[in-house]
């Protein structure tokens, strides 16, 4: 029934239709038709997140807008708090400067008053 020549069905016949134990597909073994989905997922995208899939060059320059206003609104920040910081520095400055020129004040009355008793002794 199985080897009756041209009429039936050789062995390597019925182990192709059914899957011999060594039937690969050419795919080096079992379960390596992973790397193909992960290679279409990752390049071919997923739900229409591909790349170059929907975006037009409208998407492309709001996207380009988009960075100006983030670079002009970080600029804005870095500006404002160089302000404060130079503010800061010239308030801290400007009352060292009066703190000295008190403290000097003070050391000359504090010697005169000194120098006055030490004459009328």
């Amino acid at each position: 029934m199985f080897n009756q020549g041209t009429n039936g069905y050789s062995l390597s016949d019925i182990a192709a239709a059914t899957g011999g134990p060594n039937n690969n597909n050419s795919w080096g073994g079992d379960g390596a038709w992973w790397i193909i989905i992960l290679f279409l997922f990752c390049f071919a995208g997923w739900g229409g997140n591909n790349w170059g899939g929907n975006g037009t060059t409208a998407d492309l320059s709001y996207n380009f807008d988009m960075n100006g206003l983030q670079s002009g609104l970080n600029s804005l920040a870095g500006n404002t708090a160089q302000g404060f910081y130079n503010l800061n520095t010239g308030m801290l400055t400007g009352f060292s400067n009066t703190m000295e020129t008190v403290n000097s004040g003070t050391r000359a009355i504090q010697s005169d008053i000194c120098n006055s008793t030490m004459n009328n002794m």
